[in-house]
């Protein structure tokens, strides 16, 4: 039996299939269909209070031992496993500039309680590639990379509300719910500040974009903020959402990188150059690569919606996954009744192994295995 410690998330092209095989076995661990679990609000200790200081780690260490450590968030807007494969927009955008320099690529998620910059700065990791928003109070720990991606923060509302809101005066009624340590806070504390009527709903920042979005779809919160492009792939499998009001527009997306690596931020910096740079109108101009990232993750969104529907999968495997064999080892090993009976409206469920992961989803076509099988 493999230890919580010896299931340490980094992930390598010859264990890339493991993670689901960990995430399955965990689900009789430390799942949970009880959202409301996570709905207390805390005041936590900002992030980016007592940052490790950055390890002397540049460009020339990393072409030393020949690997890139990227640090992202198990997403679907930045990092999956679609039938054992390694997906998502950040991933196939860092995994070029990887092999473009001659690197293998180390993938760490982010755990249950790790704070991204202190692996940043403590050299677990060379760079942050989880669609983070460049903000004042994040420069303080951290430099980022020129932006690769303009995003408008939306508030995305439950349908079960039957409202939609044309601005932001409309909300005053509604609940929105947001980690304290993300951008979105800011964003609304500042809307506050300028003297708009808002309920903000603080929750832990073990849930990320995608898990509130899970909750509001469900009805378990009214509202939440995401970002347009992570509403654009999320609303194409998940249901239940209403896409409300800007409340932030061109929010600039980057890389954050140690202090102390400017190397390594140059060759970022130019990389992202020829993929991503404004004209002399102000308009952004996109290379043909990123555009077919854009394309594949967000607006077709083909490989996130095919990972969380069922249909997709039957037609291609002749069943429901091509992990039948295992998932039936993992049914009869745990008990699964009570996470199937927690599980409504055909959604992927949430779940977590401390020090290991937090909030992993599982789609709908495994939740449908385990119902057979029960």
């Amino acid at each position: 039996m493999l230890s919580r410690n010896s299931l340490k998330t980094r992930l390598t092209s010859r264990s890339n299939w493991y993670l689901i095989l960990i995430a399955f076995v965990c689900a009789g661990l430390s799942c949970t269909g009880d959202p409301e679990a996570d709905t207390k609000e805390v005041n936590r200790t900002p992030i980016l209070a007592n940052i490790t200081e950055p390890v002397e780690r540049d460009y020339a260490d990393i072409k030393n031992t020949g690997i890139l450590r990227v640090i992202t968030s198990y997403s679907s807007s930045t990092y999956f496993l679609h039938r054992g494969i390694q997906a998502g927009f950040e991933y196939e955008l860092i995994k070029n500039f990887a092999k473009e320099h001659d690197l293998a690529l180390e993938v760490i998620i982010i755990g249950e309680d790790e704070n991204p910059y202190d692996l940043l700065n403590s050299g677990e990791g060379d760079l942050i590639a989880a669609s983070y928003t460049i903000t004042d109070e994040r420069r303080e720990v951290v430099d980022f990379t020129r932006p690769y991606n303009l995003v408008d923060q939306i508030i995305v509302l439950s349908e079960e509300l039957e409202l939609e809101p044309e601005s932001i005066t409309d909300l005053s009624s509604i609940p929105i719910t947001v980690r304290r340590n993300s951008s979105y806070y800011v964003k609304l504390k500042e809307l506050q500040e300028e003297g708009f009527d808002l309920t903000i709903n603080v929750v832990s920042d073990d849930m990320d974009t995608e898990a509130l979005l899970f909750q509001v779809a469900n009805g378990s919160y009214s509202a939440t903020v995401a970002d347009d492009n992570f509403f654009q792939a999320s609303d194409k499998y998940m249901g239940g959402l209403v896409r409300g009001p800007v409340i932030a527009q061109n929010d600039t997306i980057a890389w954050a990188v140690r202090k102390n690596a400017p190397d390594l931020k140059n060759k970022f910096n130019q990389y992202l150059y020829k993929h991503f740079r404004f004209g002399s109108d102000g308009i952004p101009k996109r290379s043909a690569f990123l555009n077919v990232l854009r394309k594949k993750y967000f607006e077709g969104s083909t490989p996130v919606a095919d990972y969380f529907t069922p249909d997709v999968e039957v037609q291609r495997f002749g069943g429901i996954s091509p992990y039948d064999s295992l998932l039936q080892t993992v049914a009869a090993e745990f008990d699964l009744d009570e996470l199937i009976r927690n599980l409504d409206k055909n959604r992927p469920l949430r779940l977590s192994l401390s020090g290991v992961f937090s909030e992993l989803p599982v789609p709908p076509f495994v939740v449908k295995e385990w119902r057979s099988i029960n």
